[in-house]
């Protein structure tokens, strides 16, 4: 077990070369089963922040849509007019 790994318990995922999170726990034993409860806290932090991106996301997308609507309707009733 490198100890690199007990320091930067969000990179733990990670540097287990494919094998499954339960495999490396069984293989590191007790200091490893402590940091369970960090890697989980960094994985729901960036998956909430993710979350938060998409939200912010589809409300600019959906601004964006309706001001390229306005914009389109403005355009229309000006050649009308003109």
């Amino acid at each position: 077990m490198e100890g690199s790994n007990l320091r930067h318990p969000e990179l733990v995922v990670v540097s287990t070369s494919g094998a499954s999170l339960l495999d490396y726990v069984a293989r590191g034993g007790r200091a490893f089963m402590e940091l369970i409860p960090q890697v989980t806290r960094h994985v729901c932090t960036f998956g909430e922040e993710i979350h938060h991106l998409k939200l912010e996301a589809n409300k600019r997308e959906a601004r964006l849509a309706e001001l390229q609507f306005f914009r389109q309707l403005i355009a229309a009733t000006t050649l009308e007019i003109g």
